[in-house]
């Protein structure tokens, strides 16, 4: 949840619930991001539910400078539903960047290794976003020791910066041979 310009405020959630209640649309696949607009009294002005065939796991919810909203997290989903790009393997980063009514302006999915998790986004002075999270890849079998461990770069803290219209400036993993 975060305030937004007009004294109301965003709300970004994971819902895997049908129609009912407060909850004006279905679910699309497993689970969806369900973002809803509240004015300063706390009463809904628009909600929606977007997501894919999957499972698609919201954790952030932010007003950018124009006045628009960018939500980010997970998914598994293919390109199906609101979801445009299918996930190359396991769960991906899912940003998109929503008007101030809703609606989806772009969407992008960002691939890092088999399992990426979105923990964070931060919009910067020059409307760049910085992303935050993790990725963590598959198990590499040692020839040599007959060990397996995680490929180095796979189990790492990831930063990625895209532009505002969701284009990927730069990627940076930091991280050991291990999991971190």
């Amino acid at each position: 949840i975060e305030p937004t310009f007009d004294g109301g405020f965003i709300v970004g959630a994971y819902s895997n619930s049908p129609e009912s209640g407060l909850k004006t649309n279905g679910n699309k696949g497993i689970g969806d991001y369900w973002i809803l607009k509240l004015d300063k009294e706390g009463a809904i002005t628009w909600q929606k539910t977007i997501g894919g065939n999957q499972d698609d796991q919201l954790y952030v919810v932010h007003q950018t400078y124009d006045g628009n909203y960018i939500v980010g997290g997970n998914s598994n989903s293919a390109s199906s539903y609101e979801k445009r790009a299918s996930n190359s393997s396991g769960t991906d980063f899912w940003v998109l960047k929503l008007g101030q009514e809703g609606e989806i302006l772009w969407q992008e999915t960002y691939d890092i290794a088999e399992v990426d998790v979105l923990s964070s986004l931060v919009e910067n002075k020059d409307h760049t976003l910085l992303i935050g999270g993790f990725a963590q890849g598959q198990l590499k079998q040692s020839i040599t020791t007959n060990k397996q461990k995680l490929e180095k770069g796979t189990g790492d803290y990831v930063a990625l910066k895209i532009s505002e219209n969701g284009e990927e400036l730069w990627r940076q993993s930091v991280g050991s041979e291990g999991e971190d």
